[in-house]
């Protein structure tokens, strides 16, 4: 079990059987270091690539690390390589390159990206690939409306 530790700017991991959880990726707060994280929302094991997949809340961005180049580490750093930077990084906002308040991710069976926005108030969709995600839901600002999404907090994506 991975658990992105918001509170603690962690992901950790709990083996079957442990009681105690071990970091595997540890941030000191707001930083622009790909090795450093804020309040991580969520996190995903990509499988078939090997690597996790991380939802950098406060520092607005999400960001791919390979498990190969992970380890524990007592000093609360990443090892190897750093973090890829998927998407965001580029402050607060509602451009198509920035996050204001990623808190979910989901990864279809084609590998695509799926990024939920709670302040922005839309899902932004990032094609393997891709240079630059687009929106698939909400996006109009804040409302009721069909087109409308008001502080979305998780969703689906159906491929049946």
């Amino acid at each position: 079990m991975i658990i992105a530790d918001g509170g603690n700017d962690g992901i950790i991991r709990f083996r079957m059987g442990d009681t105690r959880g071990q970091v595997i990726a540890r941030g000191h707060g707001e930083r622009k270091k790909l090795d450093q994280l804020n309040s991580p929302s969520d996190v995903l094991v990509v499988q078939n690539s090997n690597s996790l997949i991380i939802c950098d809340r406060q520092n607005r961005r999400v960001l791919r690390y390979n498990q190969r180049y992970l380890y524990i580490s007592n000093d609360n750093k990443l090892g190897g390589q750093h973090g890829t930077l998927v998407t965001g990084g580029h402050g607060q906002g509602s451009s198509i390159n920035q996050l204001n308040e990623s808190i979910y991710l989901f990864v279809d069976q084609h590998q695509n990206l799926y990024i939920l926005d709670n302040e922005t108030h839309c899902v932004m969709k990032w094609n393997k690939d891709a240079k630059e995600e687009i929106i698939v839901a909400g996006g109009h600002d804040k409302g009721n409306t069909l087109r409308q999404l008001s502080h979305p907090e998780e969703f689906f994506v159906d491929t049946l």
